[in-house]
């Protein structure tokens, strides 16, 4: 008898789903809306740094060790964005 109902209960609930997911619906409308518009923001002027690296490599009898190193970019301002 148990069966039996879990058995109806399964099958009534599958065909509501299937009625239900059949059913056209319109489509749906982002979550989450953008927090910035396309006309929003500014133009940021910069420059292009050229950057030297070096590379060195060091060897022993078994070992090989090739090591790259670029320079360090400091004058970097920061601006708070508030």
């Amino acid at each position: 008898m148990f069966r039996r109902y879990k058995k109806a209960v399964n099958n009534a609930y599958s065909n509501a789903y299937k009625q239900y997911s059949h059913r056209e619906e319109p489509p749906r409308e982002p979550v989450h809306k953008k927090v910035f518009t396309k006309d929003m923001g500014e133009y940021v002027a910069f420059e292009e740094i050229s950057v030297e690296t070096t590379t060195e490599t060091i060897s022993d009898d078994k070992n090989t060790v090739t090591y790259t190193t670029e320079e360090q970019i400091a004058d970097v301002e920061w601006v708070e964005i508030k």
